[in-house]
């Protein structure tokens, strides 16, 4: 790593270059693939994996674990209550709180997406690592991903 503060050394610059076009490419790869083999879009599989998860979330937590705004999540949540993935329920005992809680189709759509990621990350990302790339890039990324969520400037 340079000492220089005013600019990226030669390999800090690639790496911060092939992070950011790989994170594009992968997504976009990832959303087509998505939408032609599940009927659902990458943001649309995140929040699904996110709902699934958690067996039933509130929408404020749900809003928080996919950086979405909560205007953003309704919009995306409405299309997904149409298209049958997923139904709202409200709290009996807090009235106002709405969980959000995926239906058999969309558990099905979880399912058939786990597949198309699984699959497009092996074959399409993880296998041009080197052998030893993922088990250093992934708490190399831990570490980077920690020191940011404590920032308070990155705070949802």
């Amino acid at each position: 790593m340079s000492d220089d503060v005013s600019r990226l050394d030669p390999d800090e610059l690639r790496a911060w270059r092939n992070f950011l076009e790989g994170g594009r490419l992968i997504s976009v790869l990832l959303d087509r693939r998505l939408k032609q083999e599940a009927g659902i879009t990458h943001a649309d599989y995140g929040v699904l994996v996110e709902i699934a998860a958690a067996g039933r979330l509130r929408m404020a937590e749900l809003a928080h674990q996919v950086w979405f705004s909560r205007s953003r999540l309704a919009h995306l949540i409405d299309r997904l209550v149409r298209l049958g993935l997923v139904v709202r329920e409200e709290d009996p005992v807090r009235g106002k709180t709405t969980y959000a809680v995926l239906t058999e189709k969309g558990e099905r759509a979880v399912a058939v997406g786990r597949s198309v990621v699984v699959g497009t990350l092996r074959v399409d990302f993880l296998a041009h690592l080197p052998t030893e790339g993922v088990s250093v890039l992934g708490p190399g990324l831990d570490r980077a991903v920690e020191h940011l969520r404590d920032l308070p400037d990155c705070a949802v």
